[in-house]
């Protein structure tokens, strides 16, 4: 799925120009002297290219791979001949230029990848066979079929049966392709409005809709984050909270709770109630922070910019309000919390204007508390 929305292969010059595949006569690729990634995904020959003193770290600088527009930092590795041979195979490539030679000049060595092993076997080319490929999907579809149904249907029925329905979205509503941080965002619409269009029920039948917000904020990847932390505190909010994604186990980038964002999320979902994660981890600190307003070239924002411009450029105002310093993850009642604990919760309620229904002490479901 680490893809862009259209063709970036060579057939699709021919098609974006109106002309025949014929008239092409020479396929010219280009490609750096080593491998390069921005964002998620695959990268056999990555390189720790963020720590000083590393070959990766030499790429990335020397290469200067950040974004020409956006800034965002670009993943480095030795160069992929593997799947160079594979690019010019679909590409139909005829000749390549090599660019950015420059930049392995002092490297006391050069890595080139030649193949994967592949079940024990060195291969040069992920081996495709058109025939072994579709007799293996034709069985999945099989496996398949007695769960395909017109599921706007049976979703319909199911609510006119009167039976409880739920919707449940992944990632975030910054990472939404519309009301996102463009570009650093998905390819979809993870905000509430997805699930009605994704689903094929009508809006008037959603009669709830629950926001889930830690009690800080964190990030993964490039974009925009004005409240982000790199100091210790941001430390211990990424290890106490254990901050690494669940597949790729890729670090993610920790902050204050950002209230701007919040109360941004909140009206682009319509939110009903507000369910607050990881209030254990805020046990750690003495004194909380949230932001409540931007500033940026003189000017204060109490509301989330709709210009990147702007947001790359904000610095967070904040409010601080005391810490509880004690152990949270056995409580079970709402009233039980400490009131530092719980002035924090109502806050939030104030100033998003949502009610929060319920927050977590912990990662189990027994640490699931109900605000009633």
């Amino acid at each position: 799925p680490y893809v862009t929305s259209s063709n970036c292969v060579a057939g699709n010059a021919a098609a974006g120009a109106g002309v025949g595949p014929q008239m092409l006569h020479y396929m010219l690729g280009i490609t750096k002297a080593y491998t390069t990634r921005v964002g998620s995904g695959p990268f056999p020959t990555e390189l720790d290219w963020e720590v000083p003193g590393t070959v990766g770290y030499h790429l990335s600088t020397v290469g200067q791979e950040r974004g020409t527009v956006t800034g965002r930092a670009r993943r480095c590795g030795w160069l992929d001949a593997a799947a160079l041979k594979r690019s010019t195979i679909i590409n139909g490539i005829t000749g390549l230029c090599l660019t950015k030679l420059d930049v392995l000049d002092g490297l006391p060595e050069i890595k080139v990848c030649v193949g994967y092993k592949l079940d024990g076997k060195l291969i040069d080319i992920l081996p495709l066979d058109a025939d072994e490929i579709v007799d293996e999907y034709l069985g999945y579809a099989q496996r398949l079929r007695p769960h395909v149904t017109d599921t706007s249907l049976l979703l319909w029925n199911a609510i006119n049966d009167g039976s409880a329905v739920l919707f449940e979205g992944a990632q975030g509503t910054l990472l939404d392709v519309d009301h996102g941080t463009y570009p650093f965002v998905t390819s979809s619409n993870p905000t509430a409005g997805g699930a009605i269009v994704g689903s094929g029920v009508g809006p008037k039948v959603i009669d709830e809709i629950v926001g889930v917000a830690k009690a800080y904020i964190s990030r993964v990847g490039t974009g925009p984050f004005p409240t982000e932390l790199h100091d210790e505190v941001g430390e211990m909010m990424i290890e106490l909270g254990g901050e690494y994604g669940t597949v790729t186990g890729r670090r993610r980038r920790c902050g204050w709770l950002d209230l701007l964002a919040l109360r941004y999320a909140a009206r682009v979902n319509s939110l009903t109630k507000l369910f607050l994660t990881k209030m254990d981890i805020l046990s750690a600190f003495d004194t909380l922070k949230v932001a409540n307003g931007y500033r940026s070239g003189g000017e204060r924002y109490d509301e989330f910019p709709a210009q990147q411009s702007v947001l790359y450029h904000c610095e967070p105002e904040y409010d601080e309000m005391a810490g509880w310093k004690e152990d949270i993850t056995g409580v079970r009642e709402y009233g039980d919390l400490p009131k530092e604990a719980r002035a924090y919760v109502e806050y939030i309620e104030e100033v998003v204007g949502v009610p929060v229904g319920w927050v977590s002490v912990g990662p189990e479901r027994s640490q699931l508390i109900e605000i009633s």
